[in-house]
């Protein structure tokens, strides 16, 4: 399902959350409390004539999973649907056609429909071997299996076996060189029933990472008490932070491999 076929966020934001396990229950609440809103508001948008505004359009995106490009479109359907004057409506309009016409092309489709099957990720998601593994491919020095297996110091028959499956499903390819990343996504929704186990996988990962202390690492931990304004202050600025850290990571050389965990709940 592409976005960029769609001219209304809200028809979007409904036939996505059709297309969520279970047929999208519960989504409208996990929704509002993802987004600190009533469900009955919720409601009153995506089945009313109520509108997102705009910091809660692009906290959707966050809980949609949406890419770059896709969160751009979505949330220039939110402006459009926004704007009450013809000639500003009209001109997000025409900046929404562009992107969804460079969106379209035969390149950009091919990429976005090469999303990977629920079968394939509950494989993918059911080990945290399959992910490092796969980001092992980019970083130079571990394009082969032993290289691999020396690095996470596990046995290079399991190596082999992650390394088949994500060949086989396209997740990395093979050239001259040795393995490097493949062309489909691996992107979760926030609504996905794979990311309570990915976040126990990781965070397991982090509490061995702390047993090693190693200064150039960073964890902290703090309860604490505040109020209800404050604590969507924070929520927001960790959101900032992380849209941050992510462009920047994309934009960066592969050397290392790192894992950001990142907690903020209420007690």
């Amino acid at each position: 399902m592409l976005i960029f076929q769609f001219d209304d966020y809200k028809s979007y934001f409904l036939d996505w959350v059709a297309a969520s396990p279970n047929a999208g229950r519960g989504q409208f609440s996990k929704l509002s409390q993802f987004l600190s809103v009533s469900s009955v508001f919720i409601t009153q948008v995506f089945r009313g004539d109520k509108d997102l505004n705009m910091d809660q359009a692009f906290e959707a995106t966050e809980f949609m999973g949406l890419t770059d490009s896709e969160t751009d479109y979505f949330l220039l359907l939110v402006q459009e649907a926004r704007a009450t004057g013809h000639k500003l409506k009209t001109r997000i309009k025409a900046k929404r056609q562009k992107l969804k016409l460079e969106n379209l092309s035969l390149k950009r489709q091919i990429i976005q429909d090469a999303e990977l099957s629920e079968e394939v990720k509950a494989t993918f998601y059911g080990h945290w071997h399959y992910s490092a593994i796969r980001l092992a491919c980019s970083i130079p020095g571990f394009a082969n299996n032993a290289a691999i297996a020396s690095k996470f110091q596990i046995p290079i028959e399991r190596v082999n076996q992650v390394l088949s499956f994500l060949h086989q499903n396209e997740l990395i390819l093979k050239d001259k060189k040795g393995w490097k990343l493949g062309p489909k996504v691996t992107h979760l929704a926030a609504g996905s029933p794979f990311i309570i186990s990915r976040q126990v996988q990781w965070r397991t990962k982090g509490f061995e990472a702390m047993a090693k202390s190693d200064e150039a690492d960073l964890f902290y931990t703090s309860p604490m008490s505040l109020d209800e304004k404050t604590f969507s202050e924070i929520r927001q600025q960790f959101s900032e932070t992380i849209k941050s850290a992510l462009e920047k990571v994309r934009k960066a050389d592969s050397e290392m491999l790192v894992c950001m965990n990142l907690d903020w709940f209420k007690i």
